[in-house]
């Protein structure tokens, strides 16, 4: 629970030693890092997971935090987005989204401030409820505060984290307006349904959809 606090204060530092786990992983490859690993749990470090020889590269980084122009979205990329990019390429969901807003004819503001923010599921969903509130308070407010008090749409580029951020019991979460990614795009459930073999449940019960 102490790591889960200290992560939740520290959340920027704890995503760049995550970014930089996974560029080390990249480079030395799956033998090496394993073996490191074990030499790291064997020293009594046993908090080190097993490294997964699946894991992708590293994210990299946000090249742009405004882009295009047209109705105002704050953009909220998921930290998982903000960590992990693919396996076999440098290209990020976040830096192509912001390359499409001119295309869309829609202005996205990233926050300056996002890679200190969470919608605190990864806390939640492991029990850390000090962490949860810690995370999702301090993001509740920087978002409320650049969404000019609810008036400018706050985009979320994961399901998982708009069914999450819309449960919370929070009387500022309700003067906000999510948009999630699929509701974005306008892409109706059933095509999502057929076109990736499965919709998660947390995707049908979204009240925006």
């Amino acid at each position: 629970e102490f790591f889960a606090n200290f992560s939740a204060k520290h959340f920027s530092l704890v995503q760049s030693i995550i970014r930089g786990g996974l560029q080390m992983g990249n480079i030395l490859g799956p033998g090496l890092m394993n073996t490191l690993m074990n030499v790291f749990r064997k020293i009594g470090i046993k908090g080190i997971p097993v490294w997964n020889q699946h894991l992708p590269a590293s994210s990299p980084k946000i090249s742009s935090y405004l882009s295009g122009m047209g109705e105002r979205y704050i953009y909220f990329p998921s930290c998982l987005h903000r960590t992990m990019g693919t396996s076999n390429s440098s290209d990020s969901i976040i830096n192509m989204l912001m390359e499409l807003a001119p295309r869309f004819g829609v202005e996205f503001i990233i926050p300056k401030s996002i890679n200190s923010l969470c919608c605190g599921m990864p806390f939640a969903s492991k029990g850390f409820d000090t962490a949860h509130n810690v995370i999702t308070e301090k993001t509740i407010a920087e978002i409320y505060s650049l969404s000019e008090q609810g008036q400018i749409p706050i985009l979320l580029d994961m399901s998982s984290c708009s069914y999450h951020i819309l449960g919370l019991n929070n009387d500022t979460i309700e003067k906000l307006k999510f948009v999630d990614i699929v509701q974005f795009f306008q892409i109706p459930v059933d095509w999502f349904d057929y076109a990736v073999h499965f919709v998660p449940a947390y995707l049908k019960r979204l009240p925006i959809l």
